[in-house]
């Protein structure tokens, strides 16, 4: 094993409304990482990995949680409590797609979102409709969060993914890498390929 200085992240992920859409996803592709809020978009990407057997990690809701203990990575089937991760089941399952991919979930039962009160109004997202208070019955509802939990989310996923590449590695025997690149080759690959400058 040699660590590779060619590692290259290829952020896919921008609106749209199929995430995958303009991207070669024949491309080599080791792994994928899904942070996608929005159900159809996510659905369509867990589809397009899991039909071209492209190894993906995808993270449920990390939003309206406070407590870190109940984060927990499992098969999309082991889910539970998590209402996004019930969501993609239920989806998922329409297109015969019910296990085969890592998530990360939340067992915390989520904090519900206070009521609109008079004088702070949520936006109506009705068209043409007059723009009051009340003026219709949906409303865009933004969840909070506490600030640690979206990164662990992000790192248990990132932590699971590089354990499953290096599980066939004895990383206690250092006689099994072949060569680790020093600060100075990286900085000098990094320039040569990508034109940072240190």
């Amino acid at each position: 094993m040699s660590l590779s200085v060619d590692l290259v992240f290829a952020p896919v992920c921008k609106k749209a409304k199929f995430i995958v859409s303009g991207y070669n996803m024949d491309a080599p592709i080791d792994a994928v990482v899904d942070a996608i809020d929005t159900l159809i978009p996510k659905i369509h990407l867990i589809k397009t990995c899991m039909d071209k057997k492209i190894p993906l990690w995808s993270s449920m809701s990390s939003a309206s949680r406070i407590d870190p203990s109940l984060i927990h990575i499992g098969d999309i089937s082991e889910t539970k409590v998590d209402p996004l991760a019930k969501q993609v089941r239920l989806k998922l399952r329409e297109i015969g797609i019910s296990e085969g991919f890592k998530t990360v979930y939340s067992t915390e039962m989520p904090y519900e979102p206070e009521k609109a009160i008079p004088g702070t109004e949520w936006t109506c997202i009705c068209p043409n409709v007059i723009k009051e208070f009340g003026a219709c019955h949906q409303k865009r509802v933004i969840l909070g969060t506490t600030s640690d939990i979206p990164p662990i989310f992000g790192m248990m996923l990132a932590g699971d993914l590089i354990k499953e590449h290096l599980k066939d590695f004895d990383l206690r025997n250092r006689d099994t890498f072949h060569h680790t690149p020093t600060f100075e080759e990286f900085k000098k690959h990094l320039s040569s390929k990508f034109g940072y400058c240190f």
